[in-house]
């Protein structure tokens, strides 16, 4: 489980990828080192694959509907939605939820 920084660090990555920023410029943005950035998404992923397969994901209040057009709705408080359809896959869905979830 990754320490406190690593955490922090994660996030930052995060919105590396999402952003498509270069290690360059996530370092302009935070004044953290592109060597450091560098370093850490490094050893995250390491952690990541020496980490067991289960995530543990905590949610607030969430609200579970079906829906005859999706099948399944789930509702999390943060704002996030999820639509099911009644023949989802369970992979995709491990899937999604390993991305929301982010590297612990």
């Amino acid at each position: 489980m990754p320490t406190k920084r690593g955490r922090e660090i994660s996030k930052l990555l995060a919105i590396r990828d999402r952003e498509g920023l270069t290690y360059d410029e996530l370092s302009a943005r935070t004044g953290l080192a592109a060597t450091t950035l560098q370093w850490w998404a490094w050893r995250l992923r390491s952690e990541e694959r020496d980490s067991n397969a289960f995530v543990e994901v905590e949610l607030g209040e969430a609200e579970v509907a079906a829906d005859e057009d999706s099948g399944v709705m789930v509702r999390i408080d943060a704002g996030l939605e999820i639509r099911l359809s009644r023949s989802f896959d369970t992979e995709t869905l491990r899937r999604v939820v390993t991305t929301l979830a982010g590297p612990c």
